[in-house]
Protein backbone atom coordinates (compact mmCIF):
# COMPACT_ATOMS: atom_id res chain seq x y z
CA UNK A 1 0.00 0.00 0.00
CA UNK A 2 0.95 3.67 -0.80
CA UNK A 3 1.86 6.15 2.13
CA UNK A 4 0.09 9.08 1.94
CA UNK A 5 2.83 11.84 2.18
CA UNK A 6 2.15 14.29 5.30
CA UNK A 7 3.77 17.41 6.76
CA UNK A 8 3.94 18.10 10.27
CA UNK A 9 1.49 21.30 11.39
CA UNK A 10 4.73 23.04 12.70
CA UNK A 11 5.10 23.56 8.53
CA UNK A 12 2.30 25.84 8.48
CA UNK A 13 2.74 27.83 11.14
CA UNK A 14 4.14 30.70 9.44
CA UNK A 15 1.03 30.71 7.01
CA UNK A 16 -1.33 30.29 10.14
CA UNK A 17 -0.62 32.99 11.70
CA UNK A 18 -0.41 35.16 8.55
CA UNK A 19 -4.00 34.42 7.88
CA UNK A 20 -4.71 34.73 11.87
CA UNK A 21 -3.14 38.55 11.58
CA UNK A 22 -5.94 38.67 8.64
CA UNK A 23 -8.61 37.78 10.86
CA UNK A 24 -8.77 34.26 9.31
CA UNK A 25 -9.60 32.02 12.06
CA UNK A 26 -7.04 28.58 11.40
CA UNK A 27 -9.85 26.25 12.48
CA UNK A 28 -12.91 27.48 10.62
CA UNK A 29 -10.11 27.20 7.56
CA UNK A 30 -8.84 23.95 8.16
CA UNK A 31 -12.02 22.19 8.76
CA UNK A 32 -13.36 24.08 5.82
CA UNK A 33 -10.44 21.98 3.96
CA UNK A 34 -10.93 18.77 5.37
CA UNK A 35 -7.70 18.92 7.76
CA UNK A 36 -8.89 17.66 10.88
CA UNK A 37 -6.08 18.49 13.53
CA UNK A 38 -5.45 20.57 16.34
CA UNK A 39 -3.09 23.80 14.69
CA UNK A 40 -1.57 23.89 18.55
CA UNK A 41 -0.34 20.14 18.02
CA UNK A 42 3.25 19.88 17.24
CA UNK A 43 3.15 16.23 16.50
CA UNK A 44 -0.13 16.19 13.82
CA UNK A 45 0.57 16.00 10.46
CA UNK A 46 -1.21 16.94 7.61
CA UNK A 47 -1.21 15.04 3.96
CA UNK A 48 0.55 16.94 1.52
CA UNK A 49 -2.58 17.38 -1.33
CA UNK A 50 -4.27 19.05 1.67
CA UNK A 51 -1.24 21.34 2.45
CA UNK A 52 -1.50 22.11 -1.66
CA UNK A 53 -5.15 23.39 -1.20
CA UNK A 54 -4.48 25.43 1.73
CA UNK A 55 -2.02 27.57 0.07
CA UNK A 56 -4.05 28.13 -3.26
CA UNK A 57 -6.87 29.17 -0.68
CA UNK A 58 -4.85 31.34 1.41
CA UNK A 59 -3.65 33.29 -1.95
CA UNK A 60 -7.75 33.55 -3.24
CA UNK A 61 -8.87 34.54 0.03
CA UNK A 62 -6.31 37.26 0.78
CA UNK A 63 -5.73 38.25 -2.68
CA UNK A 64 -2.33 38.26 -2.10
CA UNK A 65 -0.24 36.59 -5.07
CA UNK A 66 2.64 37.00 -2.28
CA UNK A 67 1.32 34.80 0.36
CA UNK A 68 4.33 32.65 0.60
CA UNK A 69 6.87 35.51 1.21
CA UNK A 70 4.52 37.25 3.60
CA UNK A 71 3.86 33.87 5.74
CA UNK A 72 7.89 33.93 5.82
CA UNK A 73 8.04 37.15 7.56
CA UNK A 74 5.63 36.31 10.18
CA UNK A 75 8.16 32.90 11.34
CA UNK A 76 9.81 33.37 14.87
CA UNK A 77 12.41 31.67 16.97
CA UNK A 78 9.69 30.03 18.05
CA UNK A 79 7.86 29.15 15.39
CA UNK A 80 9.11 26.08 14.49
CA UNK A 81 9.66 24.86 18.18
CA UNK A 82 12.91 22.36 18.39
CA UNK A 83 14.20 23.38 15.03
CA UNK A 84 14.16 26.98 15.60
CA UNK A 85 15.80 26.99 19.27
CA UNK A 86 18.52 24.61 17.65
CA UNK A 87 19.39 26.68 14.47
CA UNK A 88 18.81 30.06 16.59
CA UNK A 89 21.03 28.99 19.31
CA UNK A 90 23.90 27.51 17.57
CA UNK A 91 27.20 28.71 17.93
CA UNK A 92 27.88 30.13 14.09
CA UNK A 93 25.53 30.36 11.16
CA UNK A 94 27.09 27.32 9.30
CA UNK A 95 26.12 25.29 12.48
CA UNK A 96 22.49 26.79 12.77
CA UNK A 97 22.26 25.98 8.90
CA UNK A 98 23.58 22.23 9.34
CA UNK A 99 21.08 21.85 12.25
CA UNK A 100 18.16 22.67 9.68
CA UNK A 101 19.45 20.70 6.84
CA UNK A 102 19.49 17.44 9.41
CA UNK A 103 16.37 18.16 10.99
CA UNK A 104 13.72 19.97 8.38
CA UNK A 105 12.66 16.46 7.75
CA UNK A 106 11.21 15.82 10.22
CA UNK A 107 8.98 18.80 10.06
CA UNK A 108 8.29 18.73 6.31
CA UNK A 109 7.93 14.55 5.93
CA UNK A 110 9.92 14.87 2.16
CA UNK A 111 10.85 17.95 1.61
CA UNK A 112 14.96 19.12 2.69
CA UNK A 113 17.80 21.53 2.58
CA UNK A 114 21.09 20.84 0.87
CA UNK A 115 23.90 22.82 2.39
CA UNK A 116 26.93 23.55 -0.07
CA UNK A 117 30.12 25.17 -0.91
CA UNK A 118 30.80 26.41 -4.44
CA UNK A 119 33.67 28.35 -4.21
CA UNK A 120 33.63 31.03 -2.47
CA UNK A 121 29.97 30.69 -2.12
CA UNK A 122 27.82 28.61 -0.22
CA UNK A 123 24.37 27.50 -1.32
CA UNK A 124 21.13 26.39 0.48
CA UNK A 125 19.02 24.67 -2.14
CA UNK A 126 15.65 23.15 -1.66
CA UNK A 127 15.56 19.41 -2.58
CA UNK A 128 12.00 17.47 -2.93
CA UNK A 129 11.01 14.33 -2.97
CA UNK A 130 9.50 12.90 -6.47
CA UNK A 131 6.10 12.74 -4.37
CA UNK A 132 5.61 16.27 -3.78
CA UNK A 133 4.38 18.40 -6.32
CA UNK A 134 6.04 22.37 -7.08
CA UNK A 135 4.64 24.71 -4.55
CA UNK A 136 5.66 28.56 -5.52
CA UNK A 137 4.45 29.68 -2.03
CA UNK A 138 5.84 27.02 -0.41
CA UNK A 139 9.55 27.33 -1.91
CA UNK A 140 9.06 31.10 -1.66
CA UNK A 141 8.89 30.93 2.32
CA UNK A 142 11.04 27.42 2.61
CA UNK A 143 14.24 29.84 1.29
CA UNK A 144 12.68 33.83 2.68
CA UNK A 145 12.63 31.86 6.47
CA UNK A 146 16.39 30.81 6.48
CA UNK A 147 17.31 34.40 4.69
CA UNK A 148 15.58 35.97 7.41
CA UNK A 149 16.72 34.21 9.98
CA UNK A 150 20.59 34.85 9.19
CA UNK A 151 19.51 38.19 9.04
CA UNK A 152 18.45 38.37 12.75
CA UNK A 153 21.27 35.82 13.77
CA UNK A 154 24.37 37.02 12.43
CA UNK A 155 26.72 39.49 13.76
CA UNK A 156 28.14 39.84 10.71
CA UNK A 157 26.23 41.98 8.16
CA UNK A 158 24.14 39.27 6.27
CA UNK A 159 23.33 40.00 2.73
CA UNK A 160 22.56 37.49 -0.73
CA UNK A 161 24.77 36.71 -3.77
CA UNK A 162 21.66 36.23 -5.41
CA UNK A 163 18.45 34.29 -5.10
CA UNK A 164 17.34 31.61 -8.06
CA UNK A 165 13.32 30.11 -8.40
CA UNK A 166 12.39 26.83 -10.69
CA UNK A 167 9.21 28.45 -11.38
CA UNK A 168 8.46 31.00 -13.87
CA UNK A 169 8.57 34.46 -13.46
CA UNK A 170 5.33 36.03 -11.73
CA UNK A 171 3.51 39.14 -12.61
CA UNK A 172 5.56 41.30 -10.09
CA UNK A 173 8.60 40.50 -8.42
CA UNK A 174 8.46 43.48 -6.29
CA UNK A 175 8.48 41.69 -2.84
CA UNK A 176 11.04 39.33 -4.18
CA UNK A 177 13.50 42.39 -4.39
CA UNK A 178 12.62 43.87 -0.72
CA UNK A 179 12.56 40.70 1.12
CA UNK A 180 15.86 38.98 -0.51
CA UNK A 181 17.89 42.42 -1.64
CA UNK A 182 19.85 40.76 -3.77
CA UNK A 183 18.70 39.71 -7.98
CA UNK A 184 16.21 37.27 -8.06
CA UNK A 185 16.30 34.87 -11.17
CA UNK A 186 13.07 32.38 -12.17
CA UNK A 187 13.05 29.52 -14.82
CA UNK A 188 16.19 28.08 -12.99
CA UNK A 189 17.41 24.60 -12.06
CA UNK A 190 16.83 25.11 -8.31
CA UNK A 191 15.51 26.90 -5.59
CA UNK A 192 18.25 28.03 -3.81
CA UNK A 193 20.15 30.94 -1.84
CA UNK A 194 23.83 31.87 -2.47
CA UNK A 195 26.09 33.68 -0.22
CA UNK A 196 29.65 34.46 0.66
CA UNK A 197 30.50 31.19 2.37
CA UNK A 198 32.45 33.11 4.51
CA UNK A 199 29.19 34.36 6.82
CA UNK A 200 29.14 30.14 7.00
CA UNK A 201 31.73 31.40 10.55
CA UNK A 202 29.86 34.14 10.97
CA UNK A 203 29.27 34.09 15.09
CA UNK A 204 25.24 33.72 16.08
CA UNK A 205 23.64 36.38 18.30
CA UNK A 206 21.94 33.35 20.03
CA UNK A 207 24.42 30.97 20.32
CA UNK A 208 23.65 28.39 23.79
CA UNK A 209 26.08 28.06 25.52
CA UNK A 210 24.19 25.34 28.18
CA UNK A 211 24.28 23.24 25.01
CA UNK A 212 27.88 23.84 24.06
CA UNK A 213 29.19 23.08 27.58
CA UNK A 214 26.68 19.73 27.63
CA UNK A 215 28.63 18.52 24.30
CA UNK A 216 31.71 19.80 25.54
CA UNK A 217 31.52 17.53 28.83
CA UNK A 218 30.13 14.51 26.71
CA UNK A 219 32.82 14.35 24.94
CA UNK A 220 35.16 13.93 27.53
CA UNK A 221 33.26 11.63 29.38
CA UNK A 222 33.02 9.60 25.84
CA UNK A 223 36.80 10.14 25.25
CA UNK A 224 37.94 8.83 29.23
CA UNK A 225 35.56 5.54 28.31
CA UNK A 226 37.56 4.70 24.83
CA UNK A 227 41.13 5.10 26.12
CA UNK A 228 41.92 1.67 25.38
CA UNK A 229 42.66 1.24 21.40
CA UNK A 230 40.47 -1.54 20.65
CA UNK A 231 37.84 -1.81 18.01
CA UNK A 232 34.95 -0.78 20.32
CA UNK A 233 37.26 2.37 21.99
CA UNK A 234 37.00 3.49 18.25
CA UNK A 235 33.20 2.45 17.48
CA UNK A 236 32.49 4.72 20.61
CA UNK A 237 34.14 7.53 19.33
CA UNK A 238 33.08 7.22 15.92
CA UNK A 239 29.26 6.93 16.70
CA UNK A 240 29.57 10.46 18.76
CA UNK A 241 31.30 12.07 16.40
CA UNK A 242 28.45 10.92 13.50
CA UNK A 243 26.19 11.27 16.07
CA UNK A 244 26.98 15.17 16.40
CA UNK A 245 26.54 14.81 12.34
CA UNK A 246 22.82 14.39 12.63
CA UNK A 247 23.72 10.29 11.58
CA UNK A 248 22.44 7.64 13.79
CA UNK A 249 23.05 4.42 11.28
CA UNK A 250 25.22 1.56 11.71
CA UNK A 251 25.81 2.68 8.01
CA UNK A 252 27.39 5.96 8.71
CA UNK A 253 29.39 4.41 11.88
CA UNK A 254 30.43 1.81 9.13
CA UNK A 255 31.57 4.28 6.37
CA UNK A 256 33.26 6.49 8.87
CA UNK A 257 35.46 3.71 9.90
CA UNK A 258 36.63 2.34 6.51
CA UNK A 259 34.58 -1.11 6.59
CA UNK A 260 31.60 -2.48 5.96
CA UNK A 261 28.37 -2.87 8.26
CA UNK A 262 29.00 -6.62 8.34
CA UNK A 263 32.50 -7.03 9.82
CA UNK A 264 31.75 -3.96 12.20
CA UNK A 265 28.91 -6.04 13.26
CA UNK A 266 31.34 -8.64 13.68
CA UNK A 267 34.23 -7.41 15.64
CA UNK A 268 31.70 -5.62 18.04
CA UNK A 269 29.96 -8.60 18.45
CA UNK A 270 33.31 -10.66 19.14
CA UNK A 271 33.78 -7.60 22.18
CA UNK A 272 30.12 -9.03 22.76
CA UNK A 273 28.46 -5.64 22.11
CA UNK A 274 26.81 -3.99 19.56
CA UNK A 275 26.33 -0.30 17.42
CA UNK A 276 22.72 -0.16 19.37
CA UNK A 277 24.26 -0.43 22.99
CA UNK A 278 27.20 2.47 21.84
CA UNK A 279 24.33 4.26 20.44
CA UNK A 280 22.17 4.02 23.27
CA UNK A 281 25.46 4.77 25.47
CA UNK A 282 26.29 7.67 23.81
CA UNK A 283 22.55 8.98 23.87
CA UNK A 284 22.05 8.38 26.97
CA UNK A 285 25.42 9.94 28.42
CA UNK A 286 24.79 13.69 26.02
CA UNK A 287 21.45 13.40 27.32
CA UNK A 288 21.71 13.27 30.62
CA UNK A 289 24.47 16.38 30.44
CA UNK A 290 21.31 18.02 28.18
CA UNK A 291 18.74 17.66 30.94
CA UNK A 292 21.25 19.44 33.33
CA UNK A 293 22.11 21.63 31.63
CA UNK A 294 18.01 23.23 31.51
CA UNK A 295 17.77 22.15 27.38
CA UNK A 296 14.00 21.63 26.61
CA UNK A 297 13.00 18.17 26.21
CA UNK A 298 12.08 18.50 22.15
CA UNK A 299 15.12 19.87 21.66
CA UNK A 300 16.78 17.20 23.61
CA UNK A 301 14.79 14.53 21.68
CA UNK A 302 16.18 16.63 18.28
CA UNK A 303 19.96 16.67 19.33
CA UNK A 304 20.17 13.08 20.45
CA UNK A 305 18.75 12.02 16.72
CA UNK A 306 15.06 11.17 17.60
CA UNK A 307 12.09 12.10 15.23
CA UNK A 308 10.03 12.38 17.93
CA UNK A 309 10.02 13.38 21.54
CA UNK A 310 7.92 10.54 22.48
CA UNK A 311 10.64 7.93 20.94
CA UNK A 312 13.16 9.68 23.08
CA UNK A 313 10.98 9.71 26.10
CA UNK A 314 10.84 5.74 25.81
CA UNK A 315 14.58 5.07 25.64
CA UNK A 316 15.19 7.75 28.28
CA UNK A 317 12.76 5.39 30.69
CA UNK A 318 14.70 2.28 29.31
CA UNK A 319 18.50 3.98 30.36
CA UNK A 320 16.96 5.44 33.30
CA UNK A 321 13.95 3.51 34.81
CA UNK A 322 12.12 7.11 34.67
CA UNK A 323 10.88 10.16 32.90
CA UNK A 324 13.46 12.43 31.86
CA UNK A 325 10.83 15.19 33.30
CA UNK A 326 11.04 13.20 36.35
CA UNK A 327 14.66 12.61 36.37
CA UNK A 328 15.13 16.29 35.82
CA UNK A 329 12.70 17.05 39.06
CA UNK A 330 14.82 14.52 41.39
CA UNK A 331 17.99 16.16 40.32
Amino acid sequence: MRLVPTVSVLALRPLLAFLAEKNIENRVLLERLGVQIDANDDDARVPMHRLVHLWSHAEAILQDPDVGLHAAEHATFDTFRALSSLAATSSTLGAGLAQVERYIKFITGLSSYTLTREGDSAVLALTAHRWIPHMRHAAELLLAVPHIYCGRASTWPWSLTDVTFSYARPASSKEHARIFGCPVAFDAKRDALRFSAALLDSPSRFRDDDVALAMSETSERIIRRSEQPDVVAAARLCVWERLRAGDVSIAGAAKAMGMSERTLQRELSAHKTSHRILLDEVRSAFGEQLLKSGTRLHEVALLLGFAEQTAFQRAFKRWFGTSPARWRREE
